[in-house]
């Protein structure tokens, strides 16, 4: 199988990416909520904290499933350039945005879900690309 050969450095990636993802959803949440927050800019890091330890969790789920399903699949193909992981990650982060928005918090902004999961997603993949590398492995 694919994965068993290289196992070592996949799961770097996932865990470095998965840790890059999460750190950008906490930065970009807790931006949007403390701007809400006024006076109460001592609760930061506390938020930010917290909205990386779910969003790690979030993040290394997915990048566990669709990521590791989505490589195996690209070096199948052939598919090893930056692009075909990038579009990946942000088109199914942008479909789990919608997913969320509208089947388990039906009153969010749609397209704001989209955008923000999807960033987190392409943000995740373009991040495991460039540790991993599947442009430079050498053929079979």
């Amino acid at each position: 199988m694919i994965l068993m050969a290289d196992r070592g450095p996949v799961l770097a990636a996932l865990a470095i990416s998965a840790a890059t993802g999460a750190a950008w959803a906490s930065i970009a949440l807790t931006a949007t909520i403390g701007v809400g927050m006024g006076n109460a800019l001592t609760a930061v890091p506390a938020l930010l904290a917290i909205a990386f330890t779910y969003s790690l969790v979030f993040c290394l789920t997915f990048a566990a499933t669709l990521g590791l399903l989505w490589h195996a699949l690209c070096q199948k193909v052939k598919w090893t350039n930056w692009f075909a992981y990038t579009i990946a990650g942000g088109l199914s982060g942008a479909v789990i945005g919608h997913s969320y928005s509208a089947f388990l918090a039906p009153n969010t902004d749609v397209i704001a879900a989209m955008a923000f999961v999807g960033s987190v997603g392409l943000v995740m993949s373009f991040t495991a690309w460039l540790i991993r590398r599947p442009d430079r492995d050498a053929a079979p």
